[in-house]
């Protein structure tokens, strides 16, 4: 059996990390997607909350003029 590092002879065959690797890369996407998600999620609720603050601030600006 060879160890991660060393050299294989001809017959030999390195080990499998496929699974490993998926997992990661699966996990690797799931965070993505999430962060995806939450952040414009978070967007649209701060600009709902803080929406009409925002539109008394242009309100005054035109009745300025």
């Amino acid at each position: 059996m060879a160890i991660e590092g060393e050299y294989y002879a001809e017959g030999d065959v390195p080990p499998d990390n496929t699974g490993k690797t998926v997992g990661i890369v699966i996990g690797v996407l799931l965070v993505l997607l999430a962060i995806c998600v939450l952040i414009p999620l978070c967007v649209i609720v701060i600009l709902a909350l803080l929406g009409p603050a925002i539109g008394n601030v242009f309100s005054n600006i035109i009745l300025g003029l």
